[in-house]
């Protein structure tokens, strides 16, 4: 439980911004694995079953934050109180409309 990784992303502008994870989902993984999201108005930690597959291999999309320009915002994958293997692969920050 003491392992994290965060993600600090180089964000070209201020926004809103689809915050998309990418793992292997296998049946070892955990099923409650604590991701963070600091951005621009708000902290907040999101639980992932990573036990579940990514459908059609495309990145899990775990919700669209505000977020302001340059490397104030990140997300943190953490193995704090989880219940199997967390995978932190990649995270993938998406600007929406």
């Amino acid at each position: 439980g003491a392992k994290k990784v965060r993600y600090v992303p180089a964000l070209p502008k201020t926004g809103r911004y689809d915050v998309r994870l990418i793992y292997a989902g296998l049946g070892n993984r955990a099923s409650n694995v604590p991701v963070t999201i600091k951005a621009a108005d708000e902290t907040k930690t999101i639980r992932v079953n990573q036990k579940k597959s990514l459908v059609n291999n495309q990145p899990f999309s775990i919700g669209v934050f505000q977020f302001e320009a340059g490397t104030s915002g990140w997300v943190e994958i953490s193995n704090e109180g989880t219940d199997g293997h967390v995978i932190a692969d990649a995270v993938q920050f998406v600007e929406t409309k």
